[in-house]
């Protein structure tokens, strides 16, 4: 089995897999997309028979690693190959260029992704991709980091959430694997993105289905995340993203905008609005300034694979990184010079515990973030629509209509759960854009491999644990005298 699943997510059941597979469909989200957009949510399978496979090499411990070919492109076996492969491990569609660059006097050669060729592979049809969203169901009290947040130092602010995430309530996680990020500060072969709705523990009927018009059967909270890149000192922020949802992100269910399922005659699908080029996701159509590299004081590791735990004060974890405790309810704000000075201190240990704000903004990352309306929009269907052919500055003012295929994530399907729980990268280079004051490019540096798909459930937990409104860090909900 695959390092890259949350064993709370594995059903061995067929009839409660068969009912939640159902629940997923019925709550389905339908996208817009921005009217410039180019990249789109793709099946992970037409990638694979369409990739090469390689594996990073290192020679030395003082010189960056190198790329050894693995199999060619259209003879990657997805069960023998990407079953046995380990996090150094990428795919690329199209290889990558390599590029040479002064900095600080030193010349580095490093891999750039060919965005463009991408997207022309795509668009024209010679990788026949189908748009798809997969969906998987967790048991939130079973799920990676359901620890931190089913604790008696976790005080949410929401008896509801906190009775379903002790008492078998289920996350229900959606995510898109879209074939290239692109923004002016970096650019990526390979990108992903996602949701979560949770839900109270389900009314099971006696044939074991789930009646989604059941009242009891209706979701709590959508969580829709926001990446950034974890700027820690360490090799573990290369092909990770934080998958950031705390700070307002949560969203009543009966505040989400929903379109109605045509089969149910009841709003059930939540509308996500994707902003372009890094695929965040939105409530609504926006234009703000995000933090780019924000990713606090843990690895992605830490967090995937629950090693931090609560305590030992309030509002405090520990464990799994060299950084030691991080408070959570401090307001320090570090200046630029000590935040350099600690990343530096701590790149060989720190001693506990060591304490400050988790949610500390390096300057100079801000970026604008944006999805307008009048772009795509994209529906569930019984099989998804091909890869949009017309360029995106040829669409009309009415919004290009496009299906996606839902699939659901039985792991009990050996090529999906090779699929699934492949360690390695979905991408072959991510490259990195310094710019001057006056805007002008002033260097490029980038590393082999994209993104490693993410375990949403995992940051679902870690995000309400930090969450100030419903989550750890939130307050008890008393009952109105």
């Amino acid at each position: 089995m695959g390092g890259r699943l949350d064993s709370g997510c594995k059903q061995n059941n067929p009839l409660i897999k068969d009912a939640y597979e159902k629940l997923a469909r019925a709550f389905a989200p339908r996208l817009y997309f921005d009217p410039q957009e180019r990249f789109f949510p793709v099946d992970l399978m037409s990638a694979v028979r369409n990739s090469s496979l390689w594996r990073l090499q290192a020679t030395s411990p003082d010189v960056e690693p190198s790329a050894v070919l693995v199999r060619d492109t259209g003879l990657i076996d997805p069960i023998m190959d990407l079953s046995s492969a380990s996090k150094e491990y990428f795919m690329t569609v199209c290889g990558v260029e390599e590029k040479t660059e002064e900095i600080d006097g030193i010349l580095h050669k490093f891999p750039v992704p060919l965005i463009d060729d991408i997207y022309e592979l795509y668009s024209s049809g010679k990788i026949s991709a189908r748009l798809t969203i997969y969906a998987s169901v967790c048991r939130a009290n079973e799920a990676i980091n359901s620890h931190l947040v089913n604790q008696p130092g976790c005080k949410g602010g929401d008896k509801e959430l906190r009775a379903a995430l002790a008492e078998g309530g289920l996350i229900i996680n959606y995510y898109m694997y879209f074939p290239a990020y692109e923004s002016p500060e970096f650019e990526a072969e390979g990108d992903w993105s996602g949701i979560s709705i949770i839900f109270p523990p389900p009314v099971i009927d006696e044939s074991g289905g789930i009646d989604v018009r059941d009242p009891g059967n209706q979701p709590l909270f959508a969580v829709y995340y926001k990446k950034v890149i974890p700027w820690i000192y360490s090799d573990n922020w290369k092909a990770a993203f934080y998958f950031t949802a705390s700070y307002s992100e949560f969203r009543r269910w009966e505040s989400v905008t929903k379109e109605r399922d045509a089969d149910l005659g009841i709003d059930t699908h939540p509308v996500v609005y994707i902003s372009l080029g890094r695929h965040n996701c939105y409530f609504e159509p926006t234009e703000q300034n995000i933090s780019i590299m924000n990713g606090g004081l843990f690895s992605t590791e830490d967090i995937e694979n629950g090693s931090l735990s609560p305590g030992p004060s309030d509002r405090t974890i520990t464990g799994g990184s060299s950084w030691g405790e991080v408070i959570l309810d401090s307001a320090i704000i570090l200046p630029a010079s000590l935040i350099l000075f600690l990343v530096a201190l701590c790149a060989t240990g720190c001693e506990n515990p060591f304490e400050f704000d988790p949610v500390i903004t390096p300057p100079d990352y801000d970026a604008e973030d944006k999805v307008d309306e009048g772009g795509y929009h994209v529906t569930q269907s019984d099989s998804g629509s091909g890869y949009p052919s017309n360029p995106s500055s040829d669409i009309p003012e009415d919004r290009r209509n496009l299906d996606f295929e839902l699939v659901y994530v039985d792991l009990e399907n050996r090529e999906l759960e090779t699929l699934w729980t492949y360690e390695g990268a979905w991408g072959g280079a991510v490259v990195l854009n310094d710019y001057a004051s006056d805007g002008s490019l002033l260097r490029q540096w980038g590393y082999y491999k994209g993104f490693r798909r993410p375990i949403l459930s995992a940051w679902f937990l870690w995000d309400l644990f930090r969450d100030w409104t419903y989550g750890c860090a939130g307050t008890v909900e008393e009952p109105t005298p």
